[in-house]
């Protein structure tokens, strides 16, 4: 009986570890890529940000960016939980569909990104407006935090504060590196990569829900 709790209890740990680094890691990949960080380096450059100002401006948007996310991450489990009792190992398999169906948005949108062409205007108001595309709520969160909901609240909690710590620390560096003109290169890395990357990444992380 020990064994078997031991066992269980080794399995939920592994499990957790498991979904923590990859929510560390999407949080991480998807904040680097330039449509987050590129509309506010852009206006911190042409306006004069002080440093202040611009690191404060990054950690509202990867505040409001992570928070969005997580709170439509919770509202999405919440309607799941709702149902759960009618499927058995219902977290697993909520979960799983959850991660294919995120995954395959990714791969879907990093398509039509490829193939529309789409890049940012150079204008004042183009810029402006495109700093809501940073707040953009990242569904990537929705299966994790369904998912350690199954092992148990505090997990959620801690994905929950894992993921928006690591989303403000992202778009921080990457403000701070962008209006010192240090990332050419990741800032030519287009969008769709990071899309087809995440999806990936969500494909892969389905034997460890």
């Amino acid at each position: 009986m020990n064994y078997n709790m031991n066992g269980f209890m080794t399995s939920q740990m592994h499990s957790f570890a498991a979904l923590m680094i990859v929510v560390i890691t999407i949080g991480t990949l998807h904040m680097i890529a330039p449509d987050h960080w590129l509309p506010l380096s852009a206006i911190s450059g042409r306006f004069k940000y002080t440093r202040a100002r611009t690191q404060g401006t990054a950690s509202l948007l990867g505040f409001l960016h992570s928070g969005i996310s997580a709170v439509i991450g919770l509202a999405a489990s919440i309607i799941g939980l709702l149902f759960i009792s009618y499927l058995k190992d219902g977290f697993t398999l909520i979960g799983r569909i959850l991660l294919i169906i995120v995954a395959a948005y990714f791969i879907v949108n990093g398509y039509r990104e490829s193939i529309s062409g789409e890049e940012s205007a150079g204008d004042d108001t183009t810029v402006r407006s495109a700093l809501a595309v940073s707040i953009f709520p990242d569904f990537a969160i929705v299966p994790f935090i369904f998912s350690t909901l199954g092992l148990s609240n505090l997990s959620a909690i801690e994905i929950i504060v894992s993921f928006m710590v690591v989303s403000i620390l992202s778009i921080n560096v990457m403000a701070y590196i962008g209006t010192r003109g240090l990332a050419r290169i990741v800032e030519k890395i287009p969008p769709y990569y990071i899309d087809y990357v995440m999806g990936i990444i969500l494909l892969a992380t389905i034997p460890f829900v």
